[in-house]
């Protein structure tokens, strides 16, 4: 709101405090004068002189309290003066008197910050800017805590520093980020004034970790003020507000602790979160659910729970995620002392909403519910020797704060010469190299502006394809053709500046298109010898095993503390690179004898039990390999598979 006054202004001398000034002199018509000694004269034109204000600028008033200010207004050449104040608040006005601009405030608890507003005054020809700051405190002495229902506080809320969020469903749940601490609460019926704060992770036997009180001192649809007590009793004050929207297009990676190495060494693959579905794409989103009572999982914050990845259709608007059912498996013996069966279950999902996004999580709430796949084993689910499949099999609903970092598009040029990683093959396309089903194709090479080459083999090295592509790029977009058949991709980086090649996927059942998981892309080092492998590594990013490699044994896989084993049975390829076979598989065998392990070992297993580790590239102490292996699945299937492991060289 912009409000002008006139002013007639006096002949006291004010003097301006500051801003800036336009100064337009007035015209005045007139032609030469003749004086009696014959000469002219020309009149001179007055010089307008812009007006100004002065006085304190700055007002320090608390909330629900009245507080007044007096600016002086002048104008040398006493011309009539208005006065407007830019974005000007319901609760600050003022009147004219005297040449005395009077200002009264009267704030409210949701108008807690600092404000700034432009002030100015003008004659019509010219006019000084300042601006007027308006300091508004806390006032607790007035504080009328009000009653609130969870439903008028349903949805995300955070502070405008980003370091305080907290969320409620209608279901008494809520979520708690404390400067990046993640909590989840639990409150009594319709009352929010106290929280039981537990782990965020948890289900089970759930311990509180500590209980906090709140009161709502002010609200409104899009704005809230509350009062907090910290751990130590102590009065904490925020001011929230609705976070902005999720903008379409924008992707993120998943930063679960297993995904990230670290802020600066990232594990080679990045599980892609795309909140954009149309004709052509679907959405794709990681939710979770619970797991059996007595089953933990690998997520350190949430090892009582089982992620998924999911695809589907997801509404701008009302944030609403559609997905296609999940199946999941889990061992009989979770929930039957003598179960020796795997169970199949399928989660049907009653909705899943992002609810927004607020210090780098995005905030899901799901309800879903596991269904038993009878026709998988004969169990009675609510037969009381399965007491825990009741409880496991009852509706839940989830509300989740799920760790993203920001993808961003990332354009280079693919150099003529060099190899570089970025998996060509994802299991899902399901490339073959003979019988074998090829996961991998982790290192390709460039030829010239338009075609390149891919090393298919098995880690026995007993079977070796080259495949040669032809390849365009279109900035952070490449496309691959074999012969007749076309893959695309996308490259992304994250903030820390790591970059990520992810494939276009197939969806079976729409037609459409979805990215999944994006792997680590980077140019090879291909100088590297054996003598560049040899020391002692710890696998990150927990370093719970250890890598052992000399020129007369390598121990792949033993703890720090532990003594070496035996050692692995192994051979040096022309490359450098290791292949090996575990000592368990041929016990009998000499470590040098490579290939009559690697018969043992086939022989046992009906297939080439070989491993192979090559080394791509090294960054201080950081190395990163590429581990090959050979196995046959549950469903009887040959895979030759390709992934890369990430060490940090202890000596």
């Amino acid at each position: 709101m912009k409000q002008k006054l006139l002013i007639l202004a006096g002949c006291l001398a004010l003097s301006a405090c500051g801003g800036s000034s336009n100064n337009d002199s007035s015209s005045i018509a007139s032609s030469n004068n003749t004086l009696s000694n014959g000469e002219t004269s020309t009149p001179q034109v007055p010089v307008n002189t812009p007006p100004t204000l002065s006085g304190i600028f700055t007002i320090d008033a608390k909330a629900k309290s009245q507080y007044d200010l007096v600016l002086n207004a002048q104008d040398k050449e006493n011309d009539p003066l208005s006065i407007s104040i830019e974005n000007q608040p319901d609760w600050l006005s003022y009147t004219v008197e005297n040449n005395q601009v009077k200002l009264s405030v009267s704030p409210d608890f949701l108008d807690i910050e600092t404000h700034t507003y432009p002030i100015s005054v003008s004659d019509g020809k010219a006019s000084t800017s300042y601006e007027l700051t308006v300091n508004v405190l806390d006032n607790p002495q007035a504080w009328t805590p009000i009653d609130i229902s969870a439903a008028e506080l349903a949805g995300v809320w955070e502070n405008k520093q980003q370091n305080f969020s907290i969320t409620f469903n209608q279901q008494q749940q809520g979520l708690l980020i404390e400067n990046g601490e993640l909590s989840r609460f639990e409150y009594n019926g319709d009352s929010i004034n106290k929280l039981w704060i537990y782990e965020h992770g948890c289900v089970y036997d759930c311990r509180v970790k500590h209980f906090r009180e709140l009161q709502v001192i002010a609200k409104t649809y899009d704005k809230v003020y509350l009062s907090f007590k910290n751990t130590r009793n102590e009065e904490q004050t925020y001011m929230l507000r609705k976070p902005s929207s999720i903008k379409s297009g924008i992707k993120y990676s998943a930063a679960l602790d297993e995904n990230l190495y670290s802020d600066t060494y990232a594990d080679l693959y990045a599980d892609i979160i795309n909140l954009n579905s149309d004709n052509q794409q679907l959405a794709t989103l990681q939710t979770r659910t619970h797991n059996p009572p007595n089953m933990g999982s690998s997520y350190t914050d949430n090892d009582e729970y089982t992620f998924h990845q999911l695809n589907g259709l997801y509404d701008q608007a009302s944030g609403v995620f559609t997905p296609s059912k999940k199946k999941v498996f889990y061992h009989t013996s979770l929930f039957e002392a003598t179960g020796d069966q795997f169970v199949a279950f399928t989660v049907n999902y009653d909705k899943i909403q992002v609810l927004g996004k607020t210090q780098n999580h995005l905030i899901i709430q799901s309800r879903y519910a596991y269904q038993l796949d009878i026709q998988s084993v004969n169990v009675d689910p609510y037969s009381q020797d399965y007491a825990a499949l009741t409880e496991f099999l009852r509706p839940k609903t989830d509300l989740m704060a799920f760790p993203v970092n920001k993808l961003t598009k990332h354009v280079t040029s693919l150099e003529a010469g060099k190899t570089y990683v970025g998996r060509i093959a994802p299991y899902k396309l399901n490339w073959t190299l003979g019988e074998i089903r090829y996961s991998g194709a982790l290192e390709f090479t460039i030829s010239n502006d338009n075609t390149g080459s891919v090393l298919l083999e098995t880690a026995d090295k007993s079977i070796k394809e080259v495949r040669t592509f032809t390849y365009v790029q279109n900035e952070s977009e490449l496309s691959i053709t074999f012969g007749e058949k076309t893959y695309k991709y996308s490259l992304y980086s994250l903030p820390s500046g790591i970059v990520f090649m992810s494939a276009l996927l197939p969806d079976e059942d729409s037609g459409k298109v979805y990215e999944r998981t994006a792997y680590a892309h980077y140019e090879v080092d291909t100088t590297f010898t054996f003598d560049d492998y040899l020391g002692t590594y710890k696998h990150l990013p927990h370093g719970h095993s250890v890598m052992y490699l000399a020129t007369d044994k390598i121990d792949l896989f033993y703890k720090l503390d532990d003594p070496l084993r035996k050692g692995d049975v192994f051979k040096v390829e022309n490359n450098g690179s290791i292949s090996y076979v575990i000592h368990e598989d041929c016990p009998q065998v000499n470590n040098n004898d490579f290939a009559a392990c690697l018969a043992s070992s086939t022989a046992k297993h009906s297939f080439p039990r070989a491993r192979n580790i090559k080394l791509l590239t090294v960054e201080n102490n950081i190395y990163t390999f590429k581990y090959s292996t050979m196995y046959i699945d549950n469903d009887g299937q040959k895979i030759a598979h390709e992934s890369t492991w990430v060490f940090e060289k202890l000596d």
